[in-house]
């Protein structure tokens, strides 16, 4: 008989604190039998329902460790089939650092096939999600990461719609691969920010720390290795040299620009305390306001959209911040039940403030 606590590795697994001989054991021991497979999944489904394994190295500190992994075990035991696990997390709203959002599974009957966790993060809000494998992400407004219960055990596969900032675990054996419909960003242990809504004319991928690998899905280009400070913009329709940034690209390559030497947190700012804003077209501010206000902005001329503005924005309401855009620019405006609409005011062209 094994003296193996199979349990408690599964345990530091999913809370992403094991070392690489105990997860060598644990991967052996899940693949002997279907049993083993199935209590793996069991703890698994804990996780992602009640996150209660967020905070697993706290609680085996101070002695509740025992009482935490009971309620993961009655969790297991009370459970009736998988379909009360589907129904208990799609109906359910987890909320994280004050922001909101939604689990939902993609239940499928046949043990062969896999099943899908997405999280959902709704416009006009936020939410930070630790992954299984103990990789903190950061969803901005209109977001969706979605992965399938093999996460963490034999890949690290997630697939992005929006934007989402990375803090990954290291792991030297199992990359980290963050999907858009455009690129792939592959990662062992850094932090880095990919930006890919589906509205939006480029993909951008932002590196702080470490080094993240990034190729196209299409292979229309090979694998690129970014360094911290570096931006990679992939153009949807074609390469755009001076529409993202002032400084001269260190690449170019079909639809793409690599930028070197960039003030990273222009690009991840969204998710702290103040939100940083420079030399940014109404256009793509607007695009980016409709999301964290969740409103929808309506240009009344066309000449608004090419209006340059900078910025640092804290808690502002959506009212206080036109209110200081229409101090800054010709522009008037009206809010109307979610709706924002932007004039543009002669009588003010000639007090532009030009940032």
């Amino acid at each position: 008989m094994s003296d193996i606590d199979y349990e408690a590795l599964i345990v530091d697994d999913l809370a992403g604190c094991i070392s690489r001989e105990d997860k060598d054991v644990l991967l052996d021991w899940i693949g002997k039998s279907e049993e083993n497979r199935a209590l793996f999944l069991s703890y698994r489904d804990a996780w992602l329902a009640t996150s209660m394994l967020a905070n697993r190295q706290n609680s085996r500190a101070d002695g509740s460790y025992k009482e935490m992994m009971a309620g993961v075990r009655s969790f297991r035991h009370w459970r009736i089939g998988r379909v009360m696990l589907k129904i208990a997390v799609a109906f359910g709203l987890l909320v994280m650092g004050g922001s909101a959002s939604y689990f939902l599974y993609d239940y499928l009957q046949t043990n062969d096939r896999p099943e899908y966790c997405k999280v959902l993060v709704p416009k006009g809000s936020r939410s930070e999600v630790l992954l299984p494998d103990g990789t903190s992400v950061w969803l901005n407004a209109g977001s969706s990461l979605e992965y399938d219960n093999k996460y963490g055990v034999t890949n690290r596969d997630l697939k992005l719609s929006g934007e989402a900032y990375f803090n990954v675990f290291t792991n030297p054996d199992m990359p980290l691969v963050v999907y858009t419909h455009e690129v792939a960003v592959k990662a062992y242990g850094t932090q880095f920010n990919v930006k890919a809504y589906p509205e939006d004319q480029h993909v951008i991928t932002i590196l702080e720390q470490g080094s993240v690998k990034v190729h196209s899905v299409d292979d229309s280009w090979k694998e690129i290795s970014l360094k911290p400070n570096q931006v990679l913009a992939y153009y949807k329709k074609s390469a755009q040299q001076d529409s993202l940034l002032d400084a001269n690209p260190q690449v170019v390559l079909p639809k793409s620009v690599l930028y070197d030497k960039v003030d990273t947190r222009i690009y991840t700012s969204w998710k702290d305390s103040e939100w940083i804003i420079r030399s940014e077209k109404m256009a793509d501010f607007a695009l980016e306001l409709e999301r964290r206000y969740n409103v929808e902005i309506h240009f009344q001329d066309e000449r608004i959209k090419d209006i340059v503005y900078s910025a640092t924005i804290r808690n502002e309401t959506i009212e206080e911040i036109m209110t200081a855009v229409s101090a800054a620019s010709p522009v008037t405006f009206y809010i109307e039940r979610g709706n924002v609409y932007l004039h543009y005011d002669k009588s003010s062209e000639m007090n532009l403030i030009r940032n």
